[in-house]
């Protein structure tokens, strides 16, 4: 019923849209061609009829050269026959690619004709962009289909692109915080109910992506919500010839080496089916394209913590669904429609921290994603285009931990099959709770695009969109029992404690309670389901002002506006008034320059204001606290009953469980008297003077084009992260003797005695990155392309400096200066960044050298040859100590606790893996069935020289194993891996 309220709602919003083609809204199109027709003496020649055709689909697009000789002409991606024609002059024709996000010139000269005569041009698009400023670079058709992938994730293919900062490719183009988005034909479809959804991005097939652009840097107005990096994909679509793929790729533990980490060769097998098809409804008009994938992976995920009796292997097979359909209909050519839906459903085990992590806080993981998309494009006149766009997608993820209570559902399982106790230890955690969570997205937007003569040609762009972003929570947060029993070393005989370790009936918790420091538990009255409906808004315009033959401005300034970034209308005292005001002053400044030296040198740089999508961590959990009551509960007696849980008895509360009202009337902030339970805020809520996180973005950069075939582009980039997120438990007073917290124990000296953990997530640390891309392209010509990328970078970042929170005389939280220094660990050292992942957050760490190189070359004989070369210097880790020794009062992994026993500081960034070398090798050959039928044999090795390469590692102190890689899933990681595949073509 949602998806069809949802439908219902997009439907009349695209109905109203296309009737009135709002003319002042825009995005831009997939690419463009510009250029000048002149005759011989150079004079421009006004009244050209240019045709592009889609040599593939036979759609034709058709612009008139102005007064000026100028020409615009927006186009599909794909490849393309330009003929242009005037009375009195020769017809010229060309052919060239289009690649998506490209700009694109073609200039023509056109002689006097005699006689009837088509004169054909030969030539490549230019390599050198003389017309924008941005950082970017484009993953072609060639590299999508025939360099080797393990695991055919097409997003591993935006590690070859300038400014890439990753290892390895999950499902986002930068693993930080609001830095990444995604977009496939023009529709954001990045997840991002939460502040670490790497691995919840919704999958696509290969062979259902024709290509795609990575902008590392600097993108213009008509693109936002990241604060970082930005993917556009385009789908394929269908062509005037019926045809079609249909592909296998098979890997085997048999043909692997063994694993780095465990020294054994791990069980594994999986096998993927893919298959596309498209063709002509209506010729030159009317297409249909189609692909569906599936995917089965026996997997086995190995623990190797401090505890040999938990270091089980656990299996799972792994399935994955992915489908898509797409239908493009070119009414005329000044019209055009293009529609599409696609489906993901992916079930896999994920298995946690394998070093830190008992078997039993892993779990089945259910990705359920379907999305709809319609475009209509008018060109209204030889000037202006209109593009309205619209469209839904939903998401919905299932986790649910693998233990069970005497092989069934729990007693209490409101949300999927319940879960159990959790367990957290000195450096190891048992446990998990279930969580099903959906978010879907409701989109419309419009695109003007124009263009007029004032000192100069201007293309302009104008536009705006509007979101309606709804999540429905059902989390079972702590509604079994977290037991933080971390005060001394697990007991020795901890193994025997857990008898079964996936059955929770079976546990012995008793014994913790001599180490326990508290037990945190949270009640419900909606049973832990909460709804998120937030509203978004952005317009922009985007100038770009040609000022004679060689220097283009790119001026722009885009505005968002969100209504529910900040909680800012929900009351929740004494934390949020509910009558704050929303931020409505975000608007982005983007400038840049592109200055041409010559016909193949261009000089390119500029500035810009980035805001990214406003966390939703914040939001969920702030409205959830309404509806939970988190109860933190000490062991003041020191009960040995404390931790036992036994048939309807719960040791920390001593008796049954309490209901939601019965436990709101004990309350410590309710009614303050001895016995009274402290309410504790443990997941990230929001706090006024919020604000939404921002960089600053530079680049600077030369471009360089050689021949015809190859180019070479060098680039400075800069990212100014600011209001970054971070966590703290604000509930603490500071002691200017020792210069850190006073313990969180001591309820005397806490800022709200009357509330346990206050956990804010604060928008309030920065970064600064620096780098140096070197980019080498050479385009297929002679049997053979390739490039190569390497960067050379620093990246540093800082937690929040830590302010005084209080009561203000209204009645609301306020915060003042401390007035004295602080200790280094407790906020505000700037330091080499560290990469870090817990507590719903995620982040890479500064690595300072990066190359990549990847090549296809046609041998002859139907033999081709491809790879990938991957060098990345170690990358930093934050590391801890495991403990919170200063008694900050939280059991998530907020703070840094980086404080050692003997009263020194761990190092914020302290540990640096080792580098990576990775050479990925692919070897086909075609054979021919008949016409327009043949097959492609396929072998291909992943890690070809099998070297050691590590993408976790053990940053708890505490833990035995501290400073050893530890197992890693992503197939960045593994040892070798030959894969064998076929792909026929019809």
């Amino acid at each position: 019923m949602r998806s069809l309220r949802s439908c219902c709602v997009i439907t009349r919003l695209l109905v109203i849209g296309a009737i009135v083609m709002l003319p002042a809204l825009g995005h831009a199109q997939e690419s463009t061609m510009i250029g000048t027709v002149s005759d011989p003496t150079g004079s421009v020649v006004p009244g050209v009829t240019l045709t592009a055709t889609n040599i593939e689909s036979g759609n034709t697009f058709v612009a008139v050269t102005d007064e000026r000789g100028d020409f615009r002409l927006p186009v599909r991606v794909g490849n393309y026959k330009i003929t242009a024609e005037l009375a009195g002059f020769t017809t010229v024709s060309r052919s060239l690619q289009m690649l998506v996000g490209q700009t694109v010139v073609v200039n023509i000269q056109m002689v006097p004709a005699t006689v009837a005569e088509t004169v054909t041009v030969t030539g490549e698009a230019p390599l050198v962009d003389t017309t924008t400023s941005k950082v970017a670079g484009n993953i072609d058709p060639r590299q999508m289909q025939e360099l080797p992938l393990n695991g055919r994730n097409w997003m591993d293919l935006t590690l070859l692109a300038p400014g890439a900062r990753r290892n390895e490719a999950v499902g986002l183009v930068q693993n930080r915080q609001g830095y990444a988005q995604t977009k496939v034909d023009g529709q954001e479809v990045t997840v991002n109910y939460h502040s670490s959804p790497d691995s919840e991005q919704t999958g696509y097939s290969r062979d259902a992506i024709a290509e795609f652009e990575v902008v590392a840097n600097r993108f213009d107005a008509s693109q936002g919500r990241s604060a970082g990096m930005l993917v556009n994909a385009v789908t394929k679509s269908g062509t005037n010839a019926f045809a079609g793929t249909f592909s296998g790729y098979f890997r085997d533990d048999k043909f692997n080496a063994a694993d780095f980490v465990s020294k054994r060769v791990l069980p594994y097998s999986n096998q993927q089916l893919s298959g596309t098809l498209g063709g002509p409804i209506v010729k030159d008009r009317v297409h249909f394209f189609g692909s569906y994938e599936y995917e089965r992976e026996p997997k086995t995920f190995t623990y190797n913590g401090p505890y040999p009796a938990f270091n089980i292997d656990v299996h799972f097979p792994s399935r994955v669904h992915k489908v898509l359909g797409r239908l493009d209909y070119q009414f005329t050519p000044a019209t055009r429609l293009s529609v599409r839906g696609s489906g993901y459903n992916n079930l896999f085990y994920a298995g946690a921290n394998a070093a830190t992590d008992h078997p039993s806080a892993g779990g089945t993981r259910g990705r359920v994603a379907t999305q709809y998309f319609a475009t209509l494009t008018h060109v209204i006149s030889n000037r202006t285009v209109n593009q309205i766009s619209g469209g839904l997608t939903n998401y919905e993820r299932q986790d649910q931990p693998i233990v069970r209570w005497k092989g069934k559902d729990f007693p209490y399982h409101p949300v999927l099959h319940g879960g159990s106790v959790i367990i957290n230890l000195r450096g190891y955690t048992i446990g998990a709770s279930p969580l099903n969570i959906f978010q879907d997205t409701q989109s419309i937007r419009d695109d003007l695009t124009t263009s007029y003569e004032w000192g100069g040609r201007h293309d302009l762009k104008m536009g705006g969109d509007y979101l309606r972003f709804h999540n429905d929570y059902r989390w079972c947060l702590r509604c079994d029992g977290v037991i933080v029993a971390d005060t001394a070393a697990p007991p020795a005989n901890l193994e025997s404690l857990f008898p079964v370790w996936n059955d929770a009936s079976t546990w012995n918790l008793a014994p913790l309670a001599s180490i326990t420091r508290w037990v945190f538990h949270s009640l419900s009255d909606t049973e832990h389901r909460y709804n998120v409906v937030r509203h978004l808004f952005a317009g922009w315009v985007q100038d770009d002002w040609k000022l004679g033959q060689r220097l283009t401005l790119n001026l722009g300034v885009r505005y968002d506006w969100d209504s529910n970034a900040h909680s800012e209308k929900l009351r929740f005292l004494p934390w949020l008034p509910g009558n704050l005001p929303r931020e409505n002053h975000n608007f982005a400044p983007r400038l840049g320059l592109n200055y041409r030296l010559n016909d193949k040198t261009v000089l390119r740089g500029g500035y810009g204001l980035f805001f990214a999508f406003a966390p939703n961590d914040g939001v969920q959990q702030t409205l959830g606290y309404l509806h939970r009551f988190e109860n933190q509960i000490f062991n003041y007696d020191g009960r040995s009953d404390f931790t036992t849980l036994r048939d309807g008895f719960f040791g920390w509360f001593n008796g049954p469980k309490p209901g939601f009202q019965e436990s709101l009337q004990r309350a410590c902030d309710i009614n303050f008297v001895d016995g009274c339970v402290y309410r504790s805020l443990q997941q990230e809520i929001n706090y006024p003077g919020r604000k939404t996180s921002y960089s600053h973005q530079v680049s600077a950069g030369i471009q360089r084009q050689f021949g015809t075939d190859m180019s070479l582009e060098v680039n400075y980039v800069y990212t100014g992260g600011r209001r970054e997120e971070s966590a703290q438990n604000v509930n603490l007073t500071y002691d200017p003797a020792t210069g850190a917290n006073y313990p969180f124990r001591d309820v005397s000296h806490r800022a709200f005695p009357q509330w346990g953990t206050v956990n804010f997530e604060l928008l309030e640390g920065w970064s600064n990155y620096h780098g140096g891309d070197f980019t080498f392209t050479k385009r297929f010509s002679h049997r053979w392309q390739g490039s190569a990328t390497y960067t050379l970078s620093r990246f540093g970042d800082a937690d929040p400096r830590r302010d005084q929170w209080y009561i203000g005389n209204d009645g609301i939280v306020a915060r003042r200066p401390i007035g004295f220094p602080l200790a280094p660990d407790l906020g505000g050292e700037y330091t080499l960044a560290g990469a870090v992942t817990g507590g719903g957050f995620a982040q890479g760490g500064d690595q300072r050298h990066r190359a990549v190189v990847n090549g296809i070359w046609d041998i002859g004989h139907g033999v081709q040859l491809s790879g990938v070369y991957f060098f990345g210097s170690g990358e930093r880790f934050r590391t801890n100590f495991g403990s919170d020794l200063r008694d900050e009062g939280s059991a998530a992994p907020v703070g840094s606790r980086r404080y050692r026993r003997d009263e020194t500081i761990i190092p914020r960034r302290g540990l640096v893996g080792d580098p990576i070398h990775r050479v990925d090798m692919r070897l086909q050959k075609r054979l021919p069935l008949g016409e327009r039928r043949q097959v492609f044999g396929i072998f291909e090795v992943f890690n070809l020289f099998n070297h050691a390469n590590y993408g976790s590692y053990t940053t708890n102190e505490s833990n035995a194993n501290y400073g050893k890689p530890s197992f890693n899933d992503n197939l960045a990681y593994q040892p070798r891996m030959l894969q064998l595949g076929f792909r026929t073509t019809f």
